[in-house]
């Protein structure tokens, strides 16, 4: 069993914020690829701490989560190759009135069959089967 090298597994932590029709929020990056909001915990820090910092750095808006716990888990490998652990919340945003940055210039709602169509990472991609 090939374990990956100590300091090599990022976890990262990312947010699902639904409308009323069920259709999830992404966002997408300045190089078109679409995302969730959040992003990798940082040594030590607390995972849902981490969401509320990455939800702001990328947005500047303020997430409520929604539950203590993680509504999915998985495990994954980025584009490079490198293992994540992959936590999601359930989180909500009062407004979506964000200021633009790398991270995310647009913000728009999508259902399953239109998220398998999107340029995503492949830990989102994989993300479709656990909704």
């Amino acid at each position: 069993m090939n374990l990956p090298a100590a300091g090599n597994f990022q976890v990262s932590v990312k947010g699902l914020h639904f409308n009323d029709e069920g259709r999830l929020l992404m966002m997408r990056e300045k190089e078109g690829v679409w995302e969730l909001p959040g992003g990798r915990a940082q040594k030590g820090e607390n995972l849902i701490e981490c969401l509320i910092r990455e939800c702001r750095e990328e947005t500047s808006l303020h997430c409520e989560v929604l539950e203590q716990q993680p509504s999915i888990v998985f495990s994954a490998v980025d584009q490079n190759g490198r293992p994540r652990l992959m936590v999601f919340y359930a989180i909500n945003f009062e407004h979506l009135d964000f200021t633009p940055s790398d991270e995310c210039v647009e913000m728009r709602f999508f259902d399953k069959k239109e998220i398998r169509k999107l340029p995503t990472n492949p830990q989102v991609a994989m993300l479709v089967q656990f909704l």
